[in-house]
């Protein structure tokens, strides 16, 4: 695992939560710089402000894409999984529900009828 600094950061988002236990909390979603080693990529993805410490590893993917898109749907799945554990998630100094489509992976365009 990486140490994931403020210079190797590509990409972030902010968001508002309320913990089970009724605290708001500031939640940061934060993704590295995909990296190569041997067989593949990895990319970093740290979120904190969960009512829980856990960082996974550094996701890996056989390119920088793959990894980065499977860092993504890491990040969605923990803050689903909060939001099912009796968490709430709202954009950042609002009460506007979060969109979870926001980190929805969709590649193929929708059919025609």
């Amino acid at each position: 695992m990486t140490l994931l600094d403020e210079d190797s950061i590509i990409a972030k988002r902010i968001l508002d939560g309320i913990k089970p236990d009724g605290q708001r909390t500031r939640i940061f979603v934060s993704f590295g710089r995909p990296y190569e080693v041997s067989g593949g990529f990895r990319c970093p993805v740290r979120i904190t402000g969960l009512d829980y410490d856990y960082t996974p590893p550094d996701i890996a993917g056989w390119d920088a894409i793959q990894a980065l898109l499977l860092a993504i749907s890491t990040a969605a799945s923990l803050l689903d999984d909060f939001v099912v554990r009796g968490g709430k998630v709202f954009y950042p100094d609002t009460e506007t529900p979060y969109e979870f489509s926001d980190l929805r992976l969709d590649f193929r365009a929708p059919k025609q009828t």
